[in-house]
């Protein structure tokens, strides 16, 4: 059995899965502000989950920015969490390996290994509390220097028109997260995405647009993947003005397909074991990268 856990800046998912990737057992809860709390659900539902069972490998989603080498995290929207050891704690928690990775890498990984024909590239772009994006490449994550995670959610984006409260939360007021994400989406037009009506909805499509159409020019992905709460939210409507955009702005690589994820709020989850099971298969050295 191999522990996976999805971290997110709302929930924590705690689950178990066997040797295929297929979830046996999971536990959902609010993820605590406190960093210590955190840490003691997590143990709580993996004994809950695992009972007397020992785990092979765990596989861990969170949000960035981390350091694979360093096995620190200090999700974006997590302040309690910052420089959170993250295969430090969960070894001495677990007692066995530990493989981690950016929640929108995690969730990258969950997509390409739940299809029976592998798309190659993928871009997943997930759009909930914050935002982000992971590219599979030869069948392996891309990264940048030092196994960095290329960060798609702070492009620059040109507004549809001037907001003054489109600061992001790592600073910059021009950052596509800044502008499409749940938590941007609150502050720009102070309601939950839920609430948005048709015009406020293509606004937030169009900017997700703009930073798919770099990300295709750029990546030249053969699909797009969108998950996350608020992009599925959106509905049918957002996707076909996703789509139209790029059929009509993309000149010199194809456009790429463009669908919502097959997974759902799974994706990271899956993408958890899936980690978790390619490290262990790997020889469980935890200093390399294997996905």
């Amino acid at each position: 059995m191999f522990l996976a856990v999805d971290i997110g800046g709302t929930k924590t998912i705690v689950a178990s899965a066997d040797s295929e990737g297929t979830i046996v057992e999971r536990v959902q809860f609010a993820t605590p502000k406190e960093l210590g709390s955190g840490v003691e659900m997590i143990r709580s539902a993996a004994s809950t989950i695992g009972r007397k069972l020992s785990f092979e490998a765990m596989g861990v989603a969170i949000g960035g920015p981390l350091s694979i080498r360093d096995g620190k995290a200090s999700p974006l929207h997590q302040a309690a969490w910052s420089d959170f050891s993250v295969r430090e704690v969960f070894w001495g928690l677990f007692q066995c390996p530990v493989f981690f990775d950016v929640d929108t890498n995690v969730a990258a990984v969950g997509e390409y290994y739940s299809r029976n024909e592998k798309v190659d590239p993928l871009l997943y772009v997930t759009v909930s509390t914050g935002m982000g994006g992971g590219l599979i490449r030869d069948g392996k994550v891309f990264r940048g220097v030092d196994s960095n995670h290329p960060e798609i959610a702070h492009q620059a984006i040109p507004m549809v028109r001037n907001i003054e409260n489109a600061k992001c939360a790592c600073g910059l007021s021009d950052c596509l997260e800044g502008l499409v994400s749940g938590r941007a989406i609150e502050r720009i037009y102070g309601k939950p995405p839920a609430s948005l009506d048709e015009w406020e909805w293509e606004e937030v499509a169009l900017h997700l647009a703009q930073g798919l159409r770099n990300a295709s020019t750029i990546y030249s992905p053969e699909k797009i993947i969108l998950g996350g709460s608020v992009a599925i939210g959106g509905g049918q409507k957002l996707l076909e003005q996703v789509r139209s955009f790029l059929d009509w702005n993309l000149r010199l690589v194809r456009c790429p397909e463009v669908a919502f994820s097959s997974l759902g709020k799974d994706a990271p989850i899956v993408g958890a074991a899936r980690i978790a099971i390619l490290g262990y298969n790997g020889g469980g050295d935890e200093s390399e990268v294997l996905w």
